[in-house]
């Protein structure tokens, strides 16, 4: 899957494409900084909507894509916050427009989001990451609304990489922040 990741970042970032790594992907390399200590079924990559039909074409351009017609992005609709997920051999994407549906009972400041985004190399290629406060209520929305439709429904892993993102981040994290941010996304 690294290589995978790798060329689809390259090929995003020679594009003038923005991507920001969402969980998995990014607590593996980045908080557990070992990958073989955070399972991921997919990987899972925000990007400006205003560029979902080119990631489109450029991932199935690289082959990701499978034997079934795709939607296409710009048939995404509001109950969605990702399009229809990008397959190729064991290798599963997901590219998000949003963290959340648009159609959620709270508002997340998207815009803020990607103000906050901090560049780094995962993979030997170029990206973006939340800052660890977004991390944090990116994490426990996935946990609680995206997956568990308001029951914690994912087990542990949610806890253990919020644990995780504490052992990493430390006193870095401003933890008023992330209670003013909560709130202010209702």
């Amino acid at each position: 899957r690294q290589h995978h990741l790798r060329d689809v970042l390259r090929a995003l970032s020679s594009q003038q494409i923005d991507v920001i790594v969402l969980k998995g992907a990014y607590l593996a390399a980045e908080v557990y900084q070992d990958i073989a200590l955070r399972p991921m079924t997919d990987i899972d990559l925000l990007v400006p909507r205003a560029e979902l039909a080119r990631v489109e074409r450029l991932l199935v351009d690289m082959g990701f894509g499978g034997p079934r017609r795709r939607p296409l992005a710009e048939q995404c609709s509001s109950d969605r916050y990702h399009i229809d997920e990008f397959r190729r051999q064991d290798t599963v994407i997901e590219v998000h427009w949003c963290i959340e549906r648009e159609d959620a009972p709270f508002h997340v400041d998207l815009a803020g989001i990607w103000s906050r985004a901090s560049r780094f190399t995962l993979a030997g290629a170029p990206a973006r990451a939340l800052s660890p406060e977004d991390l944090i209520l990116h994490l426990c929305l996935s946990a609680t609304f995206n997956h568990g439709w308001y029951h914690f429904e994912t087990g542990l892993l949610g806890c253990c990489d919020i644990a995780a993102i504490g052992r990493r981040f430390g006193n870095q994290i401003d933890w008023p922040a992330v209670a003013a941010r909560a709130s202010e996304w209702g």
